[in-house]
């Protein structure tokens, strides 16, 4: 069975998307990137996640680099092993 991604996505906003003809459907696409993009200018000037934005990108610095760290590893690893024809 698979997974519905427009679950989230509310029932009358489908209905009416499904219910439109093309050239509604492509104004419909076009209003919505634009206020998406609305969406996001006020974030960016939205001073209190400005503020939350960057106190999270210093704490989550250590897992960052712990991260690539480990990432680089097992990289390193499997090339090693690939490079001696053992297959993972």
């Amino acid at each position: 069975m698979a997974k519905d991604k427009f679950k989230d996505l509310d029932k009358e906003v489908q209905d009416k998307v499904a219910s439109m003809d093309t050239d509604s459907i492509k104004t419909f696409i076009v209003q919505t990137v634009d206020a998406q993009s609305e969406l996001m200018a006020a974030r960016e000037k939205d001073l209190d996640w400005l503020s939350k934005k960057e106190e999270l990108a210093t704490a989550n610095e250590v897992y960052k680099d712990g991260t690539k760290g480990n990432k680089l590893k097992v990289e390193f690893a499997l090339r090693v092993l690939a490079d001696r024809g053992i297959k993972v």
